[in-house]
């Protein structure tokens, strides 16, 4: 028992150590390939990149473009997590409401989010407006089947309790439906967040919404000039990795 103790805090305390030495050997294959690959415009090194980075996190512009980014995630996730709960626990109750969205909601998760956002594209007038309706349409999904599962998961004695009842679907909804489903509901939707981020900065970049993350990084490839882009992307490594320990808080909470 003495043993495992002790091998487990080793273990514990070598994590750490694998995770700074694997960031170590990622960094020197990426400045031998930099150097080796002789053009620094189109794949810069290691140096250069963190330079960029470090002018980018001291200007305050990329605060700024940051805000409209996350703005439209906030946005956008609010509305699929209003309308998927309402929708996914309505969808739960009653097969005609679950058969009337099945097959959007199956489209939504089977189609390319690129091909969905080039269909926007064409669709909407103003090209701002594709980034939440794309971030709505790939969250929505994710909130509406965890609310519909949560209702169909419900106890069966419960369910029994609930026939004999003369109790209204709005009661229902209020005192069971939305109790008993909040947790997992509240999990899928903080765990969609991180996908969310993703797909927006993918429609930004497509539709060169401005000002925002996609924006910088397509003009940095139109001028062929990869070091923000490299800067960029480390940034929004951080950015994710922010979101990831928010969210688990959120989900401690």
């Amino acid at each position: 028992m003495i043993i495992s103790t002790m091998e487990s805090l080793i273990m514990i305390r070598l994590r750490p150590l694998a995770t700074i030495g694997s960031l170590c050997l990622a960094v020197l294959a990426w400045h031998i390939y930099a150097t080796s690959f002789g053009h620094a415009l189109v794949f810069p090194t290691p140096l250069k990149v963190f330079t960029a980075l470090l002018k980018l996190l001291w200007t305050l512009e990329t605060y700024r473009i940051i805000a409209y980014t996350l703005g439209r995630l906030i946005l956008a996730a609010f509305m699929a997590a209003l309308f998927g709960y309402l929708l996914g626990l309505l969808a739960g109750r009653y097969a005609w409401v679950e058969g009337l969205f099945r097959p959007w909601v199956t489209g939504l998760r089977t189609l390319p989010v690129v091909s969905i956002i080039v269909i926007l594209l064409v669709l909407l007038p103003v090209r701002n407006q594709v980034v939440y309706v794309i971030t709505f349409l790939m969250l929505f999904p994710l909130i509406y089947e965890a609310a519909r599962q949560s209702v169909l998961q419900m106890p069966v004695d419960l369910k029994d309790v609930l026939a004999l009842e003369p109790n209204t679907w709005w009661f229902r909804m209020v005192h069971i439906d939305i109790p008993l489903s909040l947790p997992t509901v509240k999990t899928t939707a903080l765990q969609s967040v991180g996908l969310g981020f993703k797909v927006l900065i993918t429609a930004e970049f497509i539709s060169r919404a401005t000002p925002s993350v996609g924006h910088i990084l397509f003009t940095g490839t139109e001028m062929i000039d990869y070091t923000p882009v490299f800067a960029w992307t480390l940034l929004i490594i951080m950015i994710v990795a922010g979101l990831e320990v928010l969210v688990q808080r959120l989900k401690a909470s």
